[in-house]
């Protein structure tokens, strides 16, 4: 039977998956420096929050780093639904809920029947793949392929794409019906290593860019070059914040 899965892009590494009764929100994000689309971003979540269908919201932050972790996501507490969040070990909380729950790399979480497994990252924090009414949906936080090849040793190249695949390898096997991953155009070209890898080893139904930094082409030209390699995945563009996706998986 197909499912109707409603996906939305918030900003930079920031999206939400509603279905089932369910609200995912992952490494929520806006810049604090602009107020009014700060603004939009909380009404835009918060509408989300507050659908009738939505009986659960789920929130997770991958790591701490500022663009991944927004204390902004406190306030969708206080929004009358059964909230929980779901905190990399790493993220610093002055005074966390009783609803937060933190947990390190290659874990497994139960909450009622969601069940969440994390894998690691080749910066900070964690990945993560959240699975319940045989859906799987995989956010990357900040795993990719870092080739920083402007401002690296050739052995420090190596480094980064060993420790990456040796993360994917860990994943392969697992069913993947959404995937959120990094197409990062402060690569260059080179920004297109980690997304193609990740698609061909472990083919997700559907593949959201994320982490451009407001380079819509950038996610234009991924969909390009990676639909020539050799992948059956549905590859997503994105063309503006609070952009909204109806997936039929």
């Amino acid at each position: 039977m197909d499912k109707n899965v409603q996906v939305a892009y918030i900003h930079h590494s920031g999206f939400y998956v509603k279905v089932d009764g369910k609200l995912l929100i992952f490494d929520y994000f806006s810049d604090h420096a602009d107020k009014d689309e700060r603004d939009k971003n909380i009404r835009f979540v918060s509408e989300a929050v507050h659908d009738a269908s939505v009986e659960q919201v789920f929130i997770f932050v991958s790591h701490g780093h500022h663009d991944h972790f927004d204390p902004d996501i406190f306030a969708f507490n206080n929004l009358g639904k059964k909230t929980r969040y779901i905190l990399s070990s790493d993220v610093e909380v002055d005074k966390p809920l009783e609803n937060c729950y933190f947990i390190d790399p290659y874990k497994d979480m139960q909450i009622e029947d969601l069940q969440i497994s994390t894998y690691g990252s080749t910066d900070e924090g964690v990945s993560f793949l959240a699975r319940f009414n045989e859906c799987a949906v995989f956010h990357a936080g900040d795993l990719n392929w870092w080739y920083w090849h402007d401002e690296s040793t050739p052995a420090e190249l190596a480094e980064y794409e060993q420790s990456f695949k040796e993360v994917v390898e860990k994943i392969e096997g697992e069913k993947i019906d959404i995937a959120f991953f990094p197409v990062d155009p402060r690569l260059h070209e080179y920004g297109y290593l980690g997304g193609e890898y990740f698609l061909n080893k472990l083919k997700p139904r559907t593949f959201f860019p994320m982490h451009f930094w407001e380079r819509f082409d950038f996610t234009r030209s991924f969909s390009k070059k990676a639909q020539n390699s050799s992948t059956d995945s549905r590859i997503y563009t994105i063309d503006h914040v609070r952009q909204s996706f109806e997936v039929v998986l």
